[in-house]
C-alpha cells in the first residue's frame, strides 16, 4: 500500500511524538518554573542560561541527539524537550514572580488556611501555566514535523517525512493534506487549552472565595 493512503497512520504517529514530548516538557518545566520564580535571586542567576538555551534552534541539536540516542524515537522526544522546556520554565517563573506581594502578606497576616492559600496561588498561576502550555504545544508540533522531515523515523511513519516525500514527488494533494492537518491540529489543541484555562481559572476563583 502506498504511504499516501496511510495518511491517518502517519498523522497519528506525529501527534503521538508531539504530545509525548509536550507532556514530558510540562512535567519537567512546571515545578522548575515555580521553584525558579519563587526566589528572585535564583531567577536572576538562571534566567540568562535558560534564555541562552532557548535561543538555540532545536533542529541544530537534533543531529547530536540522533547520535546520542542511536537514531531512535527517543531523539525526537529529546529534541522536543530541548525546544519546549525553556519556554515553559521562563513563562511559569515570570507568572510566579508576578504573584502580588501584597496578597502574599495579607494571606500570611490573616493566617489563611493552606488550602485557600494554594487556591489563591493557583488562580494567579493558571494563566501562566496555560500560556506556557500553548506556546510549548505549537513549538512541539513544529519541532516534530521539521525533525521528521530532516530524518525519517525508523518505522517510516511520520507526517514530516510524508510532506517531504510528497513535495519531492510533486504529489500536491498529499502535501496540502499534511499542511491542512497540522494547521487543524494546532488550532484544535490551542482551543482545547484555552477552554481548560477558562474552566480551571473559574474553579480556582471559586475555591479562593
Amino acid at each position: 500500500m502506498s504511504n499516501y493512503w496511510r495518511f491517518p497512520i502517519h498523522a497519528l504517529h506525529t501527534i503521538y511524538r508531539a504530545c509525548s514530548g509536550w507532556l514530558f516538557s510540562l512535567m519537567i518545566a512546571i515545578p522548575l518554573g515555580i521553584a525558579l520564580g519563587a526566589s528572585a535571586w535564583v531567577y536572576a542567576g538562571a534566567e540568562g542560561a535558560i534564555e541562552l538555551i532557548r535561543s538555540i534552534p532545536p533542529i541544530l541539536a537534533f543531529p547530536l541527539l540522533l547520535v546520542a540516542f542511536n537514531f531512535g524515537d527517543t531523539a525526537y522526544l529529546a529534541t522536543i524537550l530541548f525546544g519546549c522546556t525553556p519556554i515553559v520554565i521562563l513563562t511559569i517563573a515570570r507568572a510566579t514572580q508576578a504573584i502580588s506581594p501584597a496578597r502574599r502578606e495579607i494571606l500570611r497576616v490573616y493566617r489563611v488556611p493552606r488550602h485557600r492559600v494554594a487556591a489563591c496561588y493557583a488562580m494567579e498561576l493558571v494563566p501562566g501555566i496555560f500560556l506556557g502550555g500553548r506556546l510549548a504545544m505549537s513549538m512541539a508540533l513544529i519541532i516534530t514535523v521539521v525533525s521528521e522531515m530532516v530524518f525519517t523515523p525508523r518505522n517510516g511513519l511520520s507526517l514530516g517525512a510524508l510532506a517531504r516525500d510528497s513535495q519531492i514527488d510533486f504529489n500536491t494533494p498529499a502535501f496540502y493534506a499534511c499542511v491542512l492537518f497540522a494547521a487543524i491540529f494546532g488550532l484544535t489543541a490551542n482551543m482545547a487549552l484555552k477552554y481548560g484555562e477558562h474552566r480551571l481559572g473559574s474553579k480556582a476563583k471559586g475555591d479562593a472565595l
